[in-house]
């Protein structure tokens, strides 16, 4: 017998952790890419984030060098905490060719304002405080018990929430 179609797929993932100091007055911004993220209640003076950045390719050279075009960023301007993942190629790099996905997990203090842009992926917010201002595409959302204003705008994709408390605006364009 002759095996049809299936290719074995060499999967890696790079972890990443980070804890930063935060007081009241901070806020988190957080830029995703393919990205599954999850914020929820930590303790209350820092934010702790964990990162599962994987390449899925069936060459494992390939998989191997594409990982290293995957960029975690986590930095303190001002008042500001960022954090960014993303896809960074170098000058005259090709196209990456392997399946990206990033799993980020980030646990800060439940009155910690928050803003969340993410495209093609998934995001779960749950038992905060804080304001939210939350942007996505082609990413689906999932909110529960949320005590600040949020604010979502969000293209081609699901909306999922309940137990909100604050204000909610929607702003959703071919979106459930």
């Amino acid at each position: 017998g002759s095996a049809l179609g299936q290719t074995t797929l060499q999967v890696l993932t790079k972890t990443i952790e980070k804890t930063v100091k935060w007081k009241p007055g901070y806020a988190l911004e957080i830029n995703g890419e393919k990205a599954e993220v999850e914020v929820s209640p930590g303790n209350n003076s820092e934010i702790v984030v964990h990162a599962e950045l994987t390449t899925k390719h069936p060459d494992m050279n390939t998989a191997r060098m594409e990982l290293e075009n995957w960029k975690f960023v986590v930095s303190t301007v001002g008042k500001k905490i960022y954090v960014r993942a993303y896809i960074g190629l170098k000058n005259g790099q090709s196209t990456p060719v392997s399946n990206f996905k990033a799993k980020i997990v980030v646990r800060v203090p439940t009155e910690c304002p928050v803003s969340l842009n993410n495209k093609l992926g998934k995001v779960r917010l749950e038992n905060l405080r804080g304001p939210m201002a939350l942007t996505g595409e082609f990413c689906n959302f999932e909110l529960s018990n949320l005590g600040g204003d949020v604010w979502l705008d969000t293209k081609y994709g699901t909306v999922d929430g309940k137990g909100f408390s604050g204000k909610l605006a929607l702003k959703t364009n071919r979106a459930d």
